[in-house]
């Protein structure tokens, strides 16, 4: 959509500073999909080229607003400068949630763990994830985080789900699988996803089969 056309949106840093000049945004955010991918083409007048240029860089940490409402943290994938006919500057962006590096990271081959009795899979996942920077408490309220991006209170949404209610009985690390994959491997049998939620913490999610789509 170009911006402007339906929404205000902000790309946030750490220092407080903000880029909001935008021709172009594209987002895209699906159950089966951890990731996501928010791309944005930027051609920020002339005296905003170097701003952008020297903010925007691959790896950086940003946080986005849709309406002013939070929509999580980020990570910069990509960054392709383009000089366009007219002579301006055309930044393209392409974002996706901090799950990226267990995606592509790998997981502790030594990573093991087998119980008499079930363990909770919130347990596993943490220890899975925790070298990359996840080590709090995973959610289970999705409908408190749609309502957070989309800024409006969600009615008739499904109930949090007990995180410490799934279980598991056993779970290795196999060969050459990442982190994310190991989790995924135990959740979907469970019947959840992993994502982020907009506080950058971890949030299993199911699809909401009885409420209309967002």
């Amino acid at each position: 959509m170009a911006q402007g056309s339906r929404a205000r949106v902000r790309m946030q840093f750490n220092d407080g500073s903000a880029l909001d000049e935008w021709l172009f945004i594209e987002s895209r955010d699906t159950w089966t999909d951890p990731l996501g991918s928010h791309k944005f083409d930027a051609a920020p007048s002339r005296q905003r080229v170097f701003e952008y240029r020297d903010k925007l860089q691959k790896g950086e940490l940003v946080t986005l607003f849709v309406n002013d409402a939070n929509q999580g943290g980020f990570l910069i994938q990509t960054v392709t400068t383009h000089i366009s006919k007219g002579g301006g500057v055309v930044f393209s962006v392409e974002c996706m949630t901090p799950l990226i590096t267990p995606y592509q990271g790998s997981v502790d081959p030594k990573l093991s763990f087998k119980s008499q009795a079930d363990a909770p899979v919130g347990n596993i996942v943490l220890k899975a994830l925790g070298p990359y920077g996840f080590d709090t408490e995973i959610d289970g309220d999705n409908t408190a985080n749609v309502s957070a991006i989309t800024g409006k209170p969600l009615k008739g949404g499904a109930s949090p789900r007990a995180v410490d209610a799934l279980k598991q009985d056993q779970a290795c690390a196999q060969e050459g699988e990442t982190a994310y994959q190991f989790c995924a491997r135990i959740l979907t049998r469970l019947g959840v996803a992993l994502h982020c939620n907009v506080d950058g913490a971890l949030i299993i999610r199911a699809p909401d089969y009885g409420h209309d789509p967002v």
